[in-house]
């Protein structure tokens, strides 16, 4: 008990300096940075254990396409109603449905369930894009250099 209260009366107590110009620097700094290395350096050193392991392991098993029936291989819906190429398409918010423009200048409007066209619009140019606005429901194609 008595060298604790010499230690702290002597040593822990804060001193007031003028300034941090006169403040010493701590006097066992360089000592405990040695030790810190020379622990950090002799320290023993884990072994790490190397996994074995065949890389086709890892990959999972993917089942045979058979196995994978009952998938489509009839066409259950077929849009044709296009003379040429059809340059872009898109559906509207509930996706019942679809707009499409291409090549014979024409947007059609059609039902997706069906793939009976609803509408047609005859423009003056091909089509290069149409796209179905999902806010306002409006239907915007671009022709040309304009967008009708």
């Amino acid at each position: 008990k008595q060298w604790y209260q010499r230690r702290v009366r002597g040593k822990l107590l804060s001193k007031k300096y003028s300034c941090l110009r006169h403040v010493p620097a701590y006097p066992q700094l360089i000592n405990e940075k040695f030790d810190r290395c020379l622990d950090l350096y002799l320290c023993p050193r884990k072994m790490k254990m190397k996994l074995n392991m065949n890389p086709e392991d890892l990959l999972p098993k993917l089942p045979k396409p058979k196995d994978l029936k009952p998938f489509p291989s009839a066409k259950a819906v077929k849009f044709s109603d296009h003379e040429g190429h059809v340059y872009s398409i898109d559906s509207n918010k509930s996706g019942e449905f679809l707009v499409s423009g291409g090549e014979d200048k024409i947007v059609r409007i059609w039902e997706a369930s069906t793939g009976r066209v609803l509408s047609r619009y005859t423009l003056p140019d091909t089509i290069t894009s149409v796209k179905w606005d999902k806010a306002q429901n409006i239907i915007a194609a671009a022709a040309g250099n304009t967008v009708y």
